[in-house]
């Protein structure tokens, strides 16, 4: 074995030593059993007891009061994220949202399609459920602000103003 050889072994060994020595001081660190430095473990406890996780948004944000004109210009746009029950939350967007239009949306059974019109006959959702994946595949936020505009007007056969008010579900921890 050569000389360079050697040194690379020892290199290697070295950072993975370290490494193995930084992950278990921090694993022990943030994972005790007693949860005094585990954030993660306090928030399950508080769960389990039946309590709300606290938070850290301010007051404003949490009470802001956001109006919506869905007989006017407003669409709402939900952007799927995979993995955060955006799928779950989306049916109930088509099936069982009030939104003061009389029943949110007209579904026909076995078909993963459903027709949300307002009584004007144009669009008040933007949705897999309700246009389809039109702008891809779990199409991203940067995809979906530049097909938006133009699916829309492709599914109204028209172009109107519109002011698009947009929706996720982020699922933390």
């Amino acid at each position: 074995m050569s000389r360079c050889q050697r040194k690379w072994i020892v290199t290697g060994v070295a950072i993975a030593v370290t490494t193995t020595f930084l992950f278990i001081v921090y694993t022990n660190n943030t994972y005790q059993s007693n949860g005094t430095n585990n954030l993660l473990y306090k928030y399950v406890q508080t769960y389990k007891n039946g309590e709300l996780i606290p938070n850290n948004f301010a007051p404003y944000v949490i009470n802001r009061e956001y109006t919506l004109d869905l007989e006017d210009e407003d669409v709402i746009v939900f952007l799927h994220i995979q993995k955060t029950g955006g799928s779950t939350f989306g049916r109930h967007l088509v099936r069982n949202l009030d939104t003061g239009l009389g029943k949110p949306c007209n579904c026909v059974k076995g078909v993963k399609r459903c027709e949300c019109l307002t009584p004007k006959k144009t669009l008040w959702l933007f949705s897999r459920y309700s246009t389809g994946w039109v702008c891809g595949l779990h199409a991203d936020w940067t995809e979906l602000k530049s097909c938006v505009e133009e699916q829309m007007d492709k599914k109204e056969n028209m172009h109107r103003k519109r002011k698009y008010d947009k929706l996720s579900v982020i699922q933390v921890a």
